[in-house]
């Protein structure tokens, strides 16, 4: 009799605590979804440089850093994916975007618009040799190995071209300054010439022979090494450009401007393994002096 009592007696205990603790539960969740909810948002841009790439694939490519990054600025990152430099461009000045990830041609471009808008790191990427990580790289005109009699820019006459966009800084506008200052108006030059989009297509083309040569950047070449194998020369390299940078809207808030500067030139590396970029630097405005001139140069040859 006593055992049944004593049974009894936690049976009613239990159900007493139950449910308290269920409620618990659902108030703590609740909670969360409400500081979820009221956490300040960061519009995150990138540039078409990934076109070749679904949007599930990029946001998938760029999570375990707008993750870190949300966790470390109790802001939460959104991933906006930009149709055209141009429009990644408009983005940032518009305000659309808080901060947004471009080449040094696209930064200096929103400048002249929008002259409060700050570089707030430069990516780092290993040199070619895997010895250093460098803030600058190099655009490079690329054929396969095996077009033995294509050797120079002069070998180019006649034969089928490739760039990515007019707004490209390695994919156009560094090789197109290249070209003019070997007297090449790539117009009449190439048999055919071809903006194909993303730098990819133009390493794709190329192996696929339907360029003999193309434009593009050290990351990509690295990159269509991966793919296509180690088939791939360099004729003819640009000046030194750099790294793609993330540049910040004047919207975004000043103290979450130098927390990015703070923590991001010491992230793990591992949370970038799949986005253009090692590391990150702080760089001043004037290490884009360069990259201003090259902006400012009109084409000798109209488009």
């Amino acid at each position: 009799m006593l055992l049944k009592q004593l049974v009894s007696a936690l049976l009613l205990l239990l159900a007493f605590i139950c449910p308290i603790n269920l409620t618990a539960l659902e108030i703590d969740s609740e909670t969360q979804l409400v500081q979820q909810q009221s956490m300040p948002e960061c519009r995150f841009g990138v540039p078409p440089w990934q076109k070749t790439r679904k949007f599930n694939q990029i946001r998938k490519d760029y999570a375990p850093f707008l993750n870190w990054l949300t966790e470390q600025l109790d802001c939460q990152f959104v991933l906006i994916t930009a149709k055209t430099y141009h429009d990644l461009e408009m983005q940032l000045e518009k305000g659309v975007l808080h901060v947004a990830e471009m080449g040094a041609i696209s930064y200096v471009t929103v400048e002249k618009h929008l002259p409060e808008v700050k570089p707030i790191v430069t990516a780092l990427q290993w040199s070619k040799d895997k010895l250093i990580l460098a803030d600058s790289y190099y655009g490079h005109i690329l054929t396969l190995k095996d077009n033995y009699e294509i050797n120079s820019l002069a070998d180019l006459k006649g034969k089928p071209f490739g760039f990515v966009r007019k707004e490209s800084s390695s994919g156009f506008r560094y090789p197109n300054v290249l070209l003019q200052d070997a007297g090449i108006d790539y117009r009449d030059y190439f048999s055919r010439f071809f903006f194909l989009g993303s730098h990819p297509s133009v390493t794709d083309a190329i192996k696929a022979g339907s360029i003999t040569a193309g434009a593009t950047w050290e990351y990509n070449w690295q990159k269509a090494k991966e793919k296509h194998g180690d088939i791939f020369k360099s004729i003819a390299r640009t000046e030194p450009i750099p790294h793609v940078l993330l540049v910040a809207h004047p919207s975004l808030p000043e103290k979450m401007y130098k927390k990015m500067q703070e923590i991001l030139p010491n992230i793990d590396a591992k949370l970038l393994e799949n986005i253009p970029a090692s590391g990150f630097v702080v760089r001043p405005k004037t290490f884009y002096d360069p990259a201003r001139k090259v902006a400012a140069i009109k084409e000798t040859f109209n488009w």
